[in-house]
C-alpha cells in the first residue's frame, strides 16, 4: 500500500475540480467521554467503540490524548486494521488529582486508508492513500 501525506491528497483534489474521493468516515461510541465527579487520588476509565462503518478497511495509526491536562491516557498499539462494519474497543484512563477542578481534553484516534478517487465520468482513476482524524471529547470535574 502506497502512503501519501493528507496535505498531497487535498492539492491534488483542489487542483482537479472534477475529481471526487470518497474517504471512509469512522465514529465513537459514546461521542463523549464524561468522567464526572471523582475524588482526590481516584482513578476511573471508560470504553468507547472506534467503529468503520463503510465498506472499505483502514488502518489506526495513532491515538493520542490532545490537550494540556496530563491525567488523562490511553493505551494503544498501533497499525490496528479495522475492516468495513467492525469497531475497536479503546480504554481512556483518568486519574483525579488532589486539586479539584475541570479537566479536559480530547482523545484524537487517526487513521489511514485508500480512497477511490474518480474523475468526472465516474470512473476509477486511481487509488491515493489519505489519512483522516476522529476526536473524542473529554470531561473530569
Amino acid at each position: 500500500m502506497r502512503r501519501v501525506p493528507a496535505l498531497l491528497l487535498l492539492l491534488l483534489v483542489t487542483g482537479c475540480p472534477d475529481v471526487q474521493v470518497d474517504l471512509p468516515a469512522l465514529t465513537a461510541t459514546p461521542s463523549r467521554l464524561d468522567f464526572g465527579s471523582m475524588a482526590a487520588g481516584e482513578q476511573d476509565s471508560i470504553d468507547f467503540a472506534v467503529s468503520n462503518p463503510g465498506p472499505e478497511g483502514v488502518v489506526l495509526v495513532a491515538v493520542a490524548i490532545d490537550g494540556e491536562d496530563s491525567r488523562f491516557s490511553v493505551d494503544f498499539e498501533p497499525w490496528v486494521e479495522l475492516d468495513g462494519g467492525r469497531a475497536h474497543v479503546l480504554s481512556v484512563v483518568f486519574d483525579a488529582p488532589d486539586e479539584p477542578g475541570t479537566y479536559e481534553g480530547e482523545v484524537v484516534v487517526t487513521w489511514e486508508a485508500e480512497p477511490l478517487v474518480t474523475g468526472g465520468g465516474g470512473s476509477p482513476t486511481d487509488a491515493v492513500a489519505a489519512s483522516g482524524s476522529l476526536s473524542v471529547p473529554l470531561v473530569a470535574v
